[in-house]
């Protein structure tokens, strides 16, 4: 008598906050999980794309599934974000980040006190504070005492001299699209080498734009490592947001100026991420 063994279905997914599902609105990845036994979600707000792929590549050699059928889906972030080891003694450290939050927070309840009530009622006020709380974490992302080396985390809109003077100094889209661009081939590899599925997708146009304005033709010899990425596994080139831009009105498909609604986020699930790993098969 044949016995017919059930596979294991394992997802992993990650991403910025646009890949961060909570009680407020459901992401992408939340209408993702339906048909897997086992779900994880490793994205967190205003993670950058090589602190994304660092935490899908310690997960995934942590695991011990030869047999199961594993699908790694991220949604890679804007360019800029970035990530840096640090403590508290360092001139660039996570307290400035939690510091920058805690102003603005502030500064809504003072100028805009209907403003913060309301998104006190939504919990958002809440969402931001936990999410601010924890800037300064191991791989996987556990909140680290702050006098011990760990990950934190940052975007340049942030109103801090010293996040302002490290972009001016040390950034250049140029090579955040490289260093980007190496990531995902890096995962890619990896997910060949563990017999994972590997599937991705952009949260923003950048990425796109960048590659047809900047790279392509005017400095085609650090393309190298985008001339080795299998593009039929990625399901969404030109970003989620410009798809929601296309398919939804602004008050429809926007939660906000940047994030996608539910109602977006569910559809974009249904009718191209879903499709595309199932053709990809």
């Amino acid at each position: 008598m044949n016995i017919t063994m059930k596979v294991k279905k394992i997802l992993i997914t990650a991403g910025n906050s646009i890949s961060t599902d909570n009680k407020n609105l459901h992401t992408w990845n939340h209408y993702l999980e339906d048909g897997y036994d086992e779900v994880y979600h490793l994205g967190a707000d205003a993670l950058g794309n090589r602190l994304i792929v660092r935490r899908v590549t310690e997960k995934l050699l942590s695991m011990n599934e030869p047999n199961a059928d594993i699908d790694v889906v991220i949604l890679s972030c804007g360019l800029s974000y970035h990530h840096y080891i640090s403590n508290s003694k360092q001139y660039l450290n996570s307290q400035q980040i939690v510091d920058v939050a805690m102003r603005q927070l502030e500064s809504l309840k003072t100028n805009e006190p209907t403003l913060y009530e309301i998104a006190k009622e939504r919990g958002e006020i809440d969402t931001m504070t936990e999410a601010n709380s924890d800037q300064h974490i191991d791989i996987h992302g556990n909140v680290i005492d702050k006098d011990l080396y760990a990950y934190m985390y940052f975007a340049p809109m942030l109103d801090d001299k010293t996040v302002k003077e490290y972009y001016e100094k040390f950034v250049n889209t140029i090579n955040n699209w490289e260093e980007t661009t190496f990531a995902i081939l890096n995962l890619q590899e990896l997910c060949k080498s563990r017999n994972a599925n590997f599937f991705w997708g952009n949260s923003l146009d950048t990425y796109y734009n960048v590659y047809e304005e900047r790279i392509k033709y005017n400095n085609p010899h650090v393309a190298w490592a985008y001339d080795n990425l299998d593009m039929e596994r990625c399901f969404c080139m030109q970003g989620m947001t410009k798809w929601t831009r296309d398919n939804f009105s602004k008050s429809r498909g926007f939660a906000d100026y940047t994030h996608p609604s539910q109602s977006a986020h569910k559809q974009f699930t249904k009718s191209v991420i879903q499709p595309f790993i199932i053709n990809s098969k």
